[in-house]
């Protein structure tokens, strides 16, 4: 519910004041629910999938799970589905290996410089980075770490034009 801007103590309302925000982060899933009718209004033929892969699969979900609950006829109608792409299990492959080593390069580099570049709010301890580290031996161990997400949620849900 969290990752997805749902407020915390007031349960899954169906409507909320969504110029309001917690702090400084926007309620995620009511900007999304809001764009989505604004843009299939817009353009009366077009469907959408919500997608993801980990946490984004399991947003993904629950967003859907969400507009079951709060009766979204139009945009339950459009949805033409919710899926998650299978993940390459060849981990011998160089193209898989290749990209995963740089992004374990990049996420090892991004442990040092968000917390300057975020403040305070930014939390990498050095459990987190000695994971990184291993990162760099097994591609992709890393890119899973509960407080990249805890981070990710806190620091920014959604881009300022949604």
């Amino acid at each position: 519910m969290k990752a997805l801007g749902l407020p915390k103590d007031s349960g899954w309302l169906k409507k909320i004041d969504i110029d309001k925000s917690i702090g400084d982060r926007p309620f995620a899933y009511y900007r999304i629910k809001q764009k989505l009718k604004e843009l299939l209004n817009i353009n009366k033929g077009a469907k959408f999938i919500v997608t993801g892969h980990s946490l984004g699969g399991a947003l993904a979900i629950l967003f859907a799970s969400v507009l079951v609950l709060h009766e979204e006829k139009l945009l339950l109608e459009r949805l033409e589905g919710v899926m998650e792409a299978e993940p390459n299990k060849n981990y011998l492959d160089l193209l898989w290996t290749v990209p995963q080593f740089i992004t374990a390069v990049w996420e090892l580099i991004r442990a040092f410089l968000l917390p300057y570049a975020k403040g305070p709010n930014y939390r990498e301890c050095w459990l987190l980075i000695g994971t990184r580290v291993l990162g760099l031996v097994f591609p992709g161990i890393s890119a899973h770490c509960p407080q990249d997400y805890n981070n990710a949620t806190r620091l920014d849900s959604l881009p300022p034009d949604l």
